[in-house]
């Protein structure tokens, strides 16, 4: 549950019709989608050949690194020009013009801190209400979590959609899938995993994974173990983010 800047280098990354929040992607731009936290699949399309870096940020961290709510990069994954302006496109020149990846890296701790540094600040209560749903796999009452963070429910609704992305409920779902496909992964049988994890059955678990990651609970761990190409943007970092506006990974691919 990240939102993820990736930055090809040698080709364009294509947004498909469904991931744009309105209109279409400049054929000529150089394409280097944001993605936000989601409850559906998304993913980028590419021709086959690209080297990339990609920087996840836990969502908190996104609203002061990128300056906007996170509203704008709910489910889906967005051209960084429309949120940042000139700064994408100074980025990824950069980057592509560095000499190797520990040059890279160096200037990405270098624009990140100062992007931070410059953005709006997020709640901490926020933070921690996130922190705690993803430790407890979801299974926190919504009413519990306002109260144990002093505000109303309402009001952590309203802080989540700027600060997350989603609503707490949303929030939840994700991370109680998540839970349930690492209890499938370890070879429990699905009725099983559907009680543990808290779903009503077994129904519900099949349909609140097809819903998010296009896969049925088995087909899904059928690609992972087999290594086929996936939505695996559903349980990306497990749960895991850092307690600082910093980047909580960074990976670099190529493809040929």
């Amino acid at each position: 549950m990240a939102v993820a800047l990736v930055i090809p280098f040698d080709e364009k990354l294509q947004l498909t019709p469904s991931q744009l929040p309105s209109g279409p992607v400049d054929a000529n731009a150089s394409t280097s989608p944001i993605g936000g936290p989601k409850t559906s699949r998304t993913g980028e399309e590419d021709n086959g050949c690209w080297s990339e870096v990609e920087v996840t940020f836990a969502p908190w961290a996104a609203l002061t690194i990128f300056g906007t709510t996170l509203q704008q990069l709910a489910n889906v994954a967005i051209e960084p020009r429309a949120l940042l302006g000139p700064r994408a496109d100074d980025l990824t020149e950069a980057l592509a013009t560095a000499v190797g990846w520990k040059e890279r890296f160096a200037l990405l701790d270098v624009v990140l801190t100062e992007w931070a540094r410059s953005g709006p600040a997020s709640s901490t209560r926020v933070a921690w209400a996130w922190q705690e749903l993803a430790h407890r796999a979801g299974a926190v009452p919504i009413p519990v979590l306002a109260r144990r963070v002093g505000w109303s429910q309402r009001q952590l609704e309203k802080r989540f959609r700027e600060q997350i992305g989603l609503t707490p409920k949303a929030i939840a779902r994700v991370f109680r899938l998540q839970r349930a496909l690492q209890l499938l992964d370890s070879g429990l049988p699905s009725a099983e995993v559907a009680t543990l994890a808290g779903y009503h059955d077994q129904a519900h678990f099949g349909h609140d994974c097809k819903a998010m990651t296009g896969h049925a609970p088995g087909r899904f761990i059928a690609c992972r173990v087999a290594g086929s190409p996936g939505p695996w943007s559903a349980d990306r970092g497990e749960g895991q983010a850092p307690g600082v506006p910093m980047p909580a990974s960074i990976r670099t691919a190529t493809s040929v």
